[in-house]
Parts: structure tokens; sequence; C-alpha cells
């Protein structure tokens, strides 16, 4: 899967976006006493045990009356959204692990927690959709991918992961179509990258496949390629 600079462009429109959003964003604090009883229902049924920490709402931005929720449970905490009606909208999990100094000339993490996670090959998040037959075309002056979600599936080790066809022609030749693996974390909204498949064409006749791997072969391993939150 090769990062074109319409991709590039498209996932940076999108966080300035929003950023935007962000901005525009007003919440005010609310006690748990005040939380309406909807809301206080559906905090309790996803979490029997926990405490509430912290309460906002929404009064202007995207999703206005909408409650965002620090919940304590198990020794972690987590993000929930609730609507108005008390339907959960999304729960983050927030890390409760010690960040530790970098070394030196260490750059790249090697922990994604992946053993945390209950993948799934459909499903989607602000910025990454895996949902069979939803289409993306990005084009610029002589450059075209068409990017494909597709009813196939792929297993990768013990994954099963959705199959994203990218379809990439320049100057109206065809130069690569590529089988691009990729799940989803039901917990954090995280799109994990398993692998890919590539065939590079030249004349109409697949030459070579450069830049295929999978993650379940050795020195291998699948990363996250959009998180699920986005932090400016």
């Amino acid at each position: 899967m090769k990062f074109k600079l319409g991709l590039i462009t498209v996932v940076i429109a999108a966080v300035i976006l929003t950023s935007v959003l962000i901005a525009a964003e007003e919440k005010v604090s609310v006690k748990p006493s005040e939380l309406p009883a909807a809301v206080k229902k559906a905090i309790d049924q996803a979490f029997p045990n926990g405490k509430i920490a912290e309460i906002e709402k929404e009064v202007e931005g995207a999703d206005p009356g909408q409650y965002d929720i620090i919940v304590e449970s198990g020794g972690d905490k987590f993000e929930v959204e609730v609507s108005p009606e008390g339907k959960i909208k999304e729960i983050d999990k927030l890390s409760s692990a010690k960040v530790l100094p970098v070394e030196k000339g260490k750059k790249w993490t090697k922990e994604f927690h992946e053993e945390n996670c209950t993948f799934s090959s459909t499903g989607s998040n602000r910025f990454f959709i895996l949902e069979p037959g939803y289409k993306l075309v990005l084009e610029s002056k002589n450059e075209k991918v068409t990017i494909t979600v597709t009813d196939k599936t792929r297993k990768i080790g013990d994954i099963e992961t959705r199959v994203i066809q990218e379809y990439e022609e320049e100057d109206g030749e065809l130069k690569e179509i590529s089988r691009n693996f990729f799940a989803i974390c039901k917990e954090h909204g995280d799109v994990f990258y398993f692998g890919e498949e590539v065939d590079d064409y030249a004349d109409g006749k697949i030459v070579r496949h450069s830049g295929a791997w999978r993650a379940d072969e050795r020195n291998s391993m699948a990363g996250i390629v959009m998180p699920g939150t986005i932090l400016l």
C-alpha cells in the first residue's frame, strides 16, 4: 500500500477539519446527580462496577447534548460518549500504562497492545472504513487511485482481516493492483494493517510484486494504520 500525495492530503485535511470542529465545541461540567436517568442507566449497564469520575455535556459543536463521561472500572479509565437518549455512541479505553522515557536512537514503538483487542473485519472509525462496498477515488492530474473495500476476507495468523483493493493508474495506464489486509479493534476503534499482496504492471503485464508482506511472516508484525482516537 503506497501512500500517495493525494491520500496524505485527504488525511491532513480531515485532521485539520476535526481540529476546527473541536475548537468550536463548548462543554459544561455536570454532576452525577444531574445525569438523565437514561444516560445513567446506560453507564450502569456498560460498567456494572464502574465509578463515574468526570462528566461533561456538549452544548455547542458537532453533537450538542452529548455527554462525555470518564468512567473508572477494573483499574482502567474509559471515555464514554452517550447521547441524551442514553445510547452509547463510543467507548475509548484511556491508557493507564506508565509512559517510559524514549531511549536514545529509539523512535518507533514496538508495542501496539493488540492482545487487548477483539478484532473484526468489518467496522469503521472517523477516518477509516471497513464496510464492504465502500469506495474512495483519489485523483490528480496524472494519477488515479481507486480504493475499494471488498467482500473478501483473508486469514492472517489467527486474525480474519478485510481485503481492501487499491487500483492505481498513471496517465491512464495500470501501474499497480494491491490487496491490503486490515482489521479493526472493537475496544478502541484502532485499525490495524496486517500486510498486502502487490502486483506491479508494465505494458499490461505483471512484472514484479514489490512491497508485498504479511504480518504472520518472520520478522513482521501488524501495526496501527489509523487510530480510533486522534490526539492533536
